[in-house]
């Protein structure tokens, strides 16, 4: 009982009712056993309108760094609805997409603000504290012992990565689409070992 009286609050906080008070007892009688649940949800905790804020965030436009907040959880913050782990996920995407672009050593917080309270319904405003750091850029992409047919390939691909921000993401695309490339040729058992301090990858 004590792990359904568990999922219910975190079901319940998940839907905005954070200060939810749920008892869940078992009440038996001749010849049945019955599941008791009694509680209040208490208001339901709300985004307030234009909720949203970063500070610290200079690099990206505030419009895609809202977009990451709202999209990190659609059933949630993407419905207007505050609720803890929806708070982790959206200051998860905010770090994340800063490290798309470079940002390898941004770090982000997310707190919180009461704006309003009412007897159903509490709205709080997100304010997202950013550190962005250097941008890191990939100056060169250096792959060693590919197969020789796909150097032009290759180097196209490279290209597009090379002076730009440093994504750990594209880089890791772009060595799946290497190894890719190389099974399709015959290549079955190829593999490849990256050197991530200058972005070398020595095939085998």
């Amino acid at each position: 009982l004590e792990y359904a009286k568990e999922d219910l609050v975190l079901a319940l906080g998940e839907l905005g009712w954070r200060e939810s008070d749920v008892q869940v007892s078992l009440v038996e009688s001749p010849g049945e056993q019955r599941v008791v649940v009694e509680g209040l949800t208490g208001p339901r905790h709300l985004l307030a309108r234009g909720g949203i804020v970063f500070e610290g965030a200079y690099s990206l436009e505030e419009e895609s760094l809202e977009q990451a907040v709202l999209l990190s959880s659609p059933d949630s913050l993407g419905r207007g609805r505050v609720s803890d782990a929806a708070l982790l996920a959206a200051q998860d995407s905010v770090t994340d997409l800063y490290r798309t672009h470079g940002f390898l050593a941004a770090e982000v917080r997310v707190s919180t603000r009461e704006t309003d309270r009412q007897d159903k319904k509490v709205k709080f405003s997100l304010s997202f504290r950013v550190v962005e750091g250097p941008q890191t850029t990939l100056r060169e992409l250096h792959v060693e012992g590919a197969a020789e047919d796909l150097s032009p390939l290759l180097d196209l691909w490279a290209e597009g990565l090379e002076g730009e921000p440093l994504n750990p993401l594209a880089v890791q695309r772009f060595l799946r689409d290497v190894l890719d490339a190389h099974r399709e040729m015959g290549f079955l058992k190829v593999d490849a070992v990256p050197n991530n301090d200058c972005h070398d990858f020595f095939f085998t």
